[in-house]
């Protein structure tokens, strides 16, 4: 499928490489066979000539930090892949990652991890899931307590704020097409600090368009409350 300049791709991924039960980096003289399958979860099929890269991560204070890719290898025309790790290169840790073609991708959404075997054979099968732009205009009536924040939790998307007890305002999200998702809307609660106030509607993203428009009025003074 061809994209647009309004087009955003965004991958969902992946698999850590939590590597090796005893010892944290794979061997230089092992050799360490990685294959699976990748599934495109959009169109429902085994996704043909998707990449899957190997790239080395080291932790850093604020987390993961993202080194270069080692390798990359394309999936055939059944979604396989292979790939061999072995050398110096690879006595670091290391994260597998996959992506549509040229889609960007965002790291660790959706992702699980899993053990890599040092000198021996992995299967690892993971889905890939491409996330399409949603412009969401949120009217919010009689804020008790602003701001209030706007998420679609299966997108795994970071959430959005908007301030002011009254606001009519537009954002940008991401939603997964040809299915239905959940937008979450949540205010802290104006006595009991600990709890939110929170609000879920769907939508339904059907087709696989260049942007998704929606409009929601909520009313946060009418939200039910829970518990963080």
């Amino acid at each position: 499928m061809k994209s647009s300049r309004y087009f955003i791709w965004t991958l969902v991924i992946g698999l850590i490489l939590n590597l090796s039960a005893c010892e944290d980096y794979l061997q230089e003289t092992q050799e360490t066979v990685v294959r699976g399958n990748v599934y495109d979860t959009n169109k429902q099929q085994a996704a043909a000539n998707a990449t899957v890269y190997i790239q080395r991560y080291e932790i850093g204070n604020s987390g993961w930090i993202y080194k270069n890719i080692l390798d990359s290898v394309k999936t055939d025309a059944n979604g396989n892949y292979a790939i061999t790790l072995k050398g110096e290169k690879y006595k670091r840790p290391l994260k597998l990652l996959a992506r549509l073609n040229n889609a960007k991708f965002k790291n660790d959404a959706l992702g699980q991890r899993v053990q890599i075997y040092n000198g021996e054979e992995n299967k690892i099968d993971f889905k890939v899931i491409e996330l399409h732009p949603l412009r969401l205009r949120a009217i919010v009536k009689d804020n008790p307590r602003p701001p209030l924040t706007v998420q679609l939790p299966q997108a795994h998307e970071k959430k959005a704020i908007i301030y002011g007890v009254n606001a009519d305002s537009t954002i940008l999200l991401m939603v997964i097409p040809n299915q239905v998702n959940e937008v979450a809307f949540h205010v802290v609660h104006p006595i009991r600090n600990n709890n939110v106030m929170s609000h879920f509607d769907t939508i339904n993203a059907k087709g696989l368009k260049p942007i998704y428009l929606r409009t929601y009025t909520v009313y946060p003074d009418k939200f039910k409350w829970e518990s963080k």
